[in-house]
């Protein structure tokens, strides 16, 4: 894949991941785009309102799959900590089985030693929330 394909946006956003020694990323409402599959990018880039058309969609799935390279480049020795909250773990985003292939992808790539996935579950309506500095386990 040729780069000057990608908006410069994304160019540029790939550029400092590659030069990055550790990328930390939350995320609440959906899986971060590193770590998505490509059917639930699909769905992620098909839900938008307005409208992406079918080859500004391929387009966007090139180009963050082609980002997500990084992950797996040994060479780079790029830590990456990745805290998902539970809403994103439960979102059927494109339908139960494209989470449930998204939720093996996770267990998959939390397996690598340069990347750590953490979730934030909600607390239960009925307990205080704690006060103060917690630590997230």
């Amino acid at each position: 894949m040729e780069k000057a394909r990608f908006p410069k946006k994304v160019r540029d956003l790939t550029k400092l991941e590659a030069e990055a020694v550790e990328i930390c990323a939350y995320d609440n409402s959906v899986i971060n785009g590193l770590l998505q599959t490509e059917e639930y990018l699909r769905a992620v880039f098909g839900s938008r309102r307005p409208s992406f058309t079918e080859e500004e969609v391929g387009q966007l799935v090139d180009a963050r799959m082609s980002r997500q390279e990084i992950i797996g480049d040994r060479q780079a020795g790029t830590a990456f900590n990745f805290v998902h909250d539970e809403a994103a773990l439960r979102r059927p985003v494109g339908g139960k089985m494209v989470l449930r292939r998204q939720l093996e992808r996770l267990l998959e790539v939390g397996q690598m030693r340069n990347v750590e996935i953490q979730a934030r579950f909600a607390f239960n309506h009925r307990e205080s929330p704690p006060v103060g500095n917690v630590p997230f386990p």
